[in-house]
This record gives structure tokens, sequence and C-alpha cells, in this order.
């Protein structure tokens, strides 16, 4: 199993910028204490008028960590209270670290 980087990014403006960050501060804690979890950075855009204004680039030690933690019904009650926000994830390995 090779370490993976998960990128999500979300389409979204306006208010919903700080309900997707709202989002990730109440999973926060739960994600990174999963098993095979490394890092993440979670960005906002510095304008809000780009058109993904929020980023999330996570490590996981493999696919199989993140869709591992990811499943869990614990992470689904977390996030049942929130609004659906559209976005798109991407799973991606290292090529060069420069």
């Amino acid at each position: 199993m090779a370490a993976i980087t998960v990128v999500t990014i979300f389409d979204v403006s306006g208010d919903e910028i700080d309900q997707v960050i709202k989002l990730q501060d109440d999973c926060e804690a739960f994600v990174a204490a999963q098993e095979g979890f490394i890092n993440s950075k979670f960005m906002r855009s510095q304008t809000g008028e780009d058109k993904y204004n929020v980023v999330s680039v996570s490590d996981w030690q493999s696919r199989e960590s993140f869709d591992a933690a990811f499943s869990k019904p614990e992470l689904a009650d977390l996030v049942a209270h929130h609004p659906r926000f559209t976005h798109h994830r991407g799973f991606y390995e290292i090529i060069r670290d420069i």
C-alpha cells in the first residue's frame, strides 16, 4: 500500500465558504485520529472570487486507510447536520517532491 495525497476542491462561494470551514472544524479531530492519517492542509481563497474557494489537501498512508476512515458512521453523524456542498475529490501519488 502506497501513501496517497487526497485533494478535495469545494465549488462554493459567499456564505458557503464559512459553512465549509465550519464543517471542517467539526470533523477535524475525528479525521486526525484515524489510522493512516498523516496530515492535512485546509486552504481558503484570498479573494473568495476563485472558481474553487476552499481546498483540502491531506496525506494518508494508503487509499484503504482513507476509505476506512470516511466510511465510518461516526463521520456521517458529524456531517449530517451540515448542508451538502459541491466538491470534487482526487487521489494522487507523489512522483516528485522538491
